[in-house]
């Protein structure tokens, strides 16, 4: 099994207990995913769920209304740069999420799209060191009339804030 981020996969055939795939209900399709991980004090994990854990509190993370979509993209990038892990964060940070799953505007260095009240993205900073590990955090946030990003999650505890508490 390879380390990759999904914009990058090749079919793999793994193990139930490895990962289960995007939800779906009634052909709309659902970002959420529930991976299986091993226990926290497996030490390649543990510094990864360290690492994510540091990230979500960065302070590298800008407000959101009016933004420019790429500056959001340079934030984790910033934040993993300086933990020395820029070169292995190969994915870009989110997508719109509507109908689609994945859908504009597109959260990446190359995206020149403003954000706008009512936008909802997926926010998936991600980790992948070929043949040893992969770990992303993945939540969703929109756009509130107040011009801060709500992340979907606050009802429930709020954003992931390691790979053990998604």
């Amino acid at each position: 099994m390879e380390a990759a981020p999904t914009a990058t996969s090749t079919p793999t055939t793994l193990p139930c207990s490895i990962a289960l795939p995007p939800c779906m209900a009634t052909g709309v399709t659902s970002p959420a995913h529930s991976p299986s991980l091993p226990p926290p004090s497996w030490t390649p994990i543990s510094r990864y769920g360290t690492l994510f854990t540091r990230l979500r509190i960065s302070p590298f993370r800008p407000p959101m209304q009016g933004v420019v979509a790429k500056h959001v993209d340079e934030a984790p990038r910033l934040f993993l740069g300086l933990a020395g892990y820029a070169k292995y964060f190969t994915h870009h940070l989110g997508h719109g999420i509507g109908l689609e799953v994945h859908e504009d505007p597109y959260l990446n260095g190359g995206s020149e799209v403003i954000l706008q009240t009512g936008h909802t993205f997926s926010d998936e900073p991600g980790v992948y060191i070929e043949d040893k590990v992969g770990v992303r955090l993945e939540d969703c946030f929109y756009i509130a009339r107040n011009g801060s990003a709500v992340y979907l999650t606050t009802g429930v505890g709020g954003p992931a804030s390691s790979p053990w508490k998604p």
